[in-house]
């Protein structure tokens, strides 16, 4: 299956044992998302989400003075040494770029209800098919009891470049568990080897 012209997207083939599925709703209705998932795993999702609306030009500036990093790892949870201020400065200022993922540990102190719900395991700066954008991995899980909820690994880009204005385009994998993200991560990884951008 091949998705053509999809906004910022020129074309991105999924695997051909992938089927397009109705995404979740709730979406503002300037917001777009196109659902794909394996016939087996319903459950299993690569999504497109076009968030529709430009993030703040705090925002804007923050994620432009990100990928201008690239190719820069930022935070690896795994990593020994401590996070540096400029980064975790950077980190905090991508809050509103990330979306559900801004919600993490670090940008989050709170316990509880109010605690985060996104547990960020790595995040970077990345050329991609000669492209900037930011990579980030971790899961979703319940703030009161910590028990995850939903792998993620997913892109954020901006979706019109060229103009002031800056609107995140996601595309990203997301699934129950951690033994189904590791079976479809090699789908994955050849969806976004497909990728082509739109100049």
């Amino acid at each position: 299956m091949k998705i053509i012209d999809y906004h910022y997207i020129k074309s991105l083939t999924l695997p051909d044992d992938w089927v397009e599925v109705e995404a979740i709703q709730g979406r503002r209705s300037e917001q777009t998302v196109r659902s794909f998932a394996p016939k087996n795993d319903l459950a299993v999702r690569i999504e497109l989400f076009y968030r529709g609306l430009p993030v703040s030009e705090a925002a804007a500036t923050i994620l432009c003075k990100t990928l201008s990093l690239a190719p820069r790892l930022l935070f690896d949870l795994n990593s020994k040494s401590e996070l540096s201020t400029a980064d975790l400065q950077l980190i905090e200022g991508l809050e509103e770029v990330l979306g559900n993922v801004g919600n993490n540990q670090i940008v989050n102190k709170q316990k509880g209800r109010r605690g985060p719900p996104f547990m960020l395991l790595k995040l970077e700066a990345l050329i991609w098919n000669d492209k900037p954008l930011l990579g980030a991995r971790g899961y979703f899980k319940n703030p009161e009891n910590n028990k995850r909820v939903s792998e993620f690994c997913g892109f954020f880009i901006s979706a019109k470049p060229k103009d002031a204005s800056c609107i995140v385009e996601e595309i990203y994998l997301q699934a129950p568990s951690e033994d189904l993200q590791m079976k479809y991560l090699p789908a994955f990884q050849q969806c976004l080897n497909s990728l082509q951008w739109l100049n």
